[in-house]
């Protein structure tokens, strides 16, 4: 009681004599404090009432105490109320007006390390709200450290009332495939001391938690010491072992029929952890379904791209590159395949430690060619409506010659029909018809030039 009436110099301590001015009184309560061998939290006995000057002027004074400590064990022992009193109160028994005080909160410190399961500090003291994690780096151990060992100018008699309890707890919430972070924990692990039937232990001690868990690691810590002095406090680290992802769109993943329609192959990269960093893929144009060369290594794309944030650490809380989207335009003829060679976030997760494949992606839009050769007699003439075609005269043995060839996807099939004195003959129910000279079945060679 320090800068108050009674007295304005210093605090009320151990046989002081102070004088009640009019209308004042005083009140002495018990303060929670340790207890060693010749100091105690409470005493037993209250200190007998004090003789108050009374005169005409109404001068009074008032004593009131609560240092009985059946009353202070039962009902105010500091939370949690472990252990549980038995009833004795033997132990209070002492010399009166011995009195221990602990003003001074503990002290706690929250760090993390990173590294593995075999050298799991490659990294002290990682900094908070950066991302973490990866090849040789998966592991994240959460460290509490813990002391009451610390006193104040209110501490008159020096004392530390000692850890009461320690608690470390480590909640994991994950990132969803929408870039949102889910409200709820994945993971929670906890570990705690107590040293309630111990007296005065100051520490420093330490509690740990190892955690492999990818998302946002939020860590808290709380201390309370025998006098009911607390301290917390709350840390928050990143850790990412999970690799990208991708998602393909438009062609996809490629197909072994030939198209004549211009077509793209979409491409989603996606981390939705610490982003992204490297991106290398290709495009080549290659013939492995043809027998020619004139499109080989053609029309060819290469995409090479590199952020610059490789390393741990190197990439803070909503700063990351979670998502870059492309499209490859395929419209010149060829065999083309897909080669991703790397797909990587800041801390080394690689979707493609080896490169991958993908295709073919084929395309043929240019039209098949025929050339045709009688042999015999024929004649240009004009019909009835004005167009001009050969007519071939058929009074000898005559022949034609029919030659096909395709570029790059090959000839499918070749079909002719004859059409005599201007009737057509391609579906005349006779079996006449069209008549087919060349089907491809699946085997030989199907872009040799067919005649016959």
């Amino acid at each position: 009681m320090s800068g108050n009436a009674l007295r304005s110099s210093a605090n009320i301590e151990h046989n002081d004599e102070v004088d009640l001015n009019e209308g004042k009184q005083i009140e002495l309560n018990a303060i929670p404090g340790s207890w060693t061998s010749d100091a105690w939290w409470v005493e037993k006995e209250e200190p007998e009432e004090p003789d108050l000057p009374d005169n005409a002027s109404g001068l009074s004074g008032k004593w009131t105490s609560d240092t009985n400590p059946n009353n202070y064990f039962e009902d105010k022992f500091p939370e949690p109320d472990k252990p549980e009193w038995n009833g004795d109160i033997s132990q209070w028994n002492k010399e009166q007006g011995l009195y221990n005080i602990d003003y001074t909160n503990p002290t706690s410190e929250i760090y993390a390390n990173i590294g593995d399961t075999t050298t799991p500090t490659k990294t002290s003291k990682i900094a908070e709200s950066k991302w973490y994690g990866g090849p040789g780096y998966e592991q994240i151990t959460v460290v509490g450290n813990f002391s009451d060992t610390q006193t104040t100018s209110y501490n008159k008699t020096g004392d530390k009332s000692g850890i009461w309890d320690d608690g470390l707890v480590n909640n994991v919430r994950v990132f969803g495939e929408n870039l949102v972070l889910d409200s709820s924990p994945s993971e929670t692990k906890t570990d705690s001391n107590n040293h309630y039937g111990t007296s005065q232990v100051y520490g420093p001690e330490e509690l740990s938690i190892t955690s492999t868990y990818t998302g946002v690691h939020t860590s808290d810590i709380d201390i309370e010491d025998f006098a009911t002095n607390t301290n917390d406090d709350t840390n928050v680290y990143l850790l990412d072992n999970t690799k990208p992802t991708i998602t393909y769109t438009g062609a996809g993943e490629g197909s072994e029929i030939w198209t004549n329609v211009p077509f793209t192959i979409g491409m989603l990269f996606k981390d939705k952890d610490s982003g992204l960093n490297n991106i290398d893929y290709r495009l080549e144009n290659e013939e492995r379904d043809t027998t020619t060369n004139e499109y080989l290594g053609t029309n060819e794309s290469a995409k090479s791209i590199d952020i610059g944030r490789a390393g741990q650490g190197n990439v803070s809380r909503d700063n990351e590159i979670k998502e870059i989207n492309t499209t490859i335009n395929i419209n010149k003829d060829g065999e083309y395949y897909l080669y991703l060679d790397r797909l990587s976030d800041p801390v080394g997760n690689n979707l493609f430690p080896t490169t991958v494949e993908k295709g073919p992606y084929k395309y043929d839009g240019t039209r098949p060619s025929v050339d045709l050769d009688f042999k015999g007699r024929s004649y240009t003439t004009t019909d009835a409506a004005g167009k001009t075609r050969i007519e071939y005269i058929a009074d000898r043995e005559n022949k034609i010659y029919l030659e096909g060839w395709d570029n790059i996807s090959g000839i499918q099939r070749i079909e002719y029909a004859l059409i005599k004195n201007n009737a057509d003959k391609t579906n005349d129910g006779e079996g006449v018809g069209w008549t087919t000279l060349h089907n491809y079945n699946g085997t030989g060679n199907k872009y040799i030039n067919v005649g016959t």
